[in-house]
């Protein structure tokens, strides 16, 4: 299968390397995502330094952190946004190939704070475009939709609404929906909800609950919310000053959640 990447890139040359690259992450039974040595700078600022970490298969992983303690940057890295000045990033025990590395964002799902719906789309448009961009089956793509649109309890004569109609809650369901469309085996979460208010981000939490229940995948989850870490990571990463300060399970989690905020 290595071959197709040798190809003479015709026309379904893009199609062929997210095939090749879906092989290789089934048969592949290696960590999802290893960070090792990890450092990077934007011009004289360091935003991480040395750092090394692996992120366990089918886990809620949360990256604590204040504003410009690199934890963005972080995810940029993992999905191939960002190449870092030092260190070496391994998916699936495989380093990224940059020079293939559109392919490869096939199999993460991105969600971030603005969610980035297309507003001259309507929902199952923004739902099904990567579906449609690598041409799947209409079949298999009618399918997907409904099944994403039961998980998130969206309610199908929604389909032909646009962005502008609906709240911020239901926008973020349905980015969510666009983003684990593929099935992705890693799920990346910057902030996503940081603008929603206590009662819809707590009935988005328990969505996903309920999708690591039936679909676990590895999602790693950029915070600066402690109580939604505490929620919904099984693993955290606390970074300070471009580094780790804390790591550890759900447990250590909730004891260090306490110890702070005792405090206060």
């Amino acid at each position: 299968m290595r071959s197709v990447l040798k190809l003479d890139r015709g026309p379904g040359w893009f199609i062929l390397e997210v095939v090749y690259l879906i092989q290789k992450i089934l048969v592949s039974d290696q960590t999802p995502v290893s960070l090792n040595w990890i450092s990077h700078s934007f011009e004289s600022r360091r935003v991480l330094s040395e750092f090394s970490f692996s992120f366990g298969g089918d886990k809620v992983i949360a990256i604590l952190g204040k504003s410009g303690s690199g934890k963005s940057t972080l995810l940029q890295i993992v999905n191939g946004m960002i190449k870092p000045d030092q260190g070496e990033v391994l998916l699936f025990g495989e380093p990224i190939n940059y020079s293939h590395v559109r392919a490869l964002r096939l199999q993460m799902g991105y969600v971030v704070q603005q969610v980035g719906l297309f507003p001259h789309m309507d929902v199952e448009s923004n739902i099904c475009l990567l579906g449609r961009i690598t041409n799947r089956p209409k079949e298999f793509i009618r399918k997907r939709l409904f099944q994403l649109l039961d998980t998130v309890q969206l309610p199908r004569t929604w389909l032909k609404k646009y962005p502008h109609e609906l709240s911020g809650g239901e926008q973020q369901r349905v980015g969510l929906c666009r983003a684990m469309f593929l099935d992705p085996p890693i799920l990346l979460m910057d902030e996503p909800f940081a603008s929603l208010d206590y009662e819809t981000k707590h009935s988005i939490y328990k969505h996903i609950v309920a999708m690591q229940h039936t679909q676990p995948r590895t999602i790693i989850l950029v915070t600066h919310d402690w109580e939604e870490a505490v929620t919904l990571a099984d693993q955290f990463i606390w970074l300070e000053e471009a580094k780790i300060k804390e790591s550890g399970d759900h447990h250590h989690l909730k004891e260090l959640k306490t110890q702070l905020f005792s405090k206060l």
